[in-house]
C-alpha cells in the first residue's frame, strides 16, 4: 500500500515539474506574440501615413492615427488598458520609432 502511494506522489511531482514550467513558457510567448502583433499594427499605420504625406514633420501622435482612420484604438494586450492617444511616433531616417510599445 505504502508503496502505491509513493508511485502515485513521484508520478504526479513529475508530472508537475513538466507541466508548470511549460505552461508558464507557452503564456509569456503568446504574450510575446501578441504584443507584436499590436506593435506592427501601429508601425503600419504610422508608415502608411508618413509615406502618404498626412503627417507632417518628423512626429505623429496615436491620436493622429485615430482621428484620420489610420488605425483603430489600440490597447496593450496583456494588461487590457488602452494606450495613452498622447503617445508620440518618430519618423526618423525613413525608420518608424516607437518608445511605448
Amino acid at each position: 500500500m505504502m508503496n502505491r502511494i509513493c508511485i502515485f506522489g513521484s508520478i504526479i511531482i513529475i508530472a508537475l515539474m513538466i507541466f508548470i514550467p511549460t505552461y508558464f513558457n507557452v503564456k509569456k510567448d503568446h504574450e510575446d506574440k501578441l504584443m507584436i502583433a499590436t506593435k506592427m499594427r501601429i508601425l503600419d499605420a504610422s508608415k502608411k501615413c508618413f509615406l502618404e504625406n498626412v503627417c507632417k514633420g518628423e512626429e505623429t501622435t496615436l491620436k493622429y492615427l485615430y482621428d484620420h482612420n489610420f488605425l483603430q484604438k489600440q490597447f496593450n494586450p496583456v494588461t487590457k488598458e488602452y494606450y495613452d492617444e498622447n503617445q508620440v511616433i518618430r519618423y526618423i531616417d525613413k525608420k518608424i520609432v516607437l518608445d511605448f510599445v
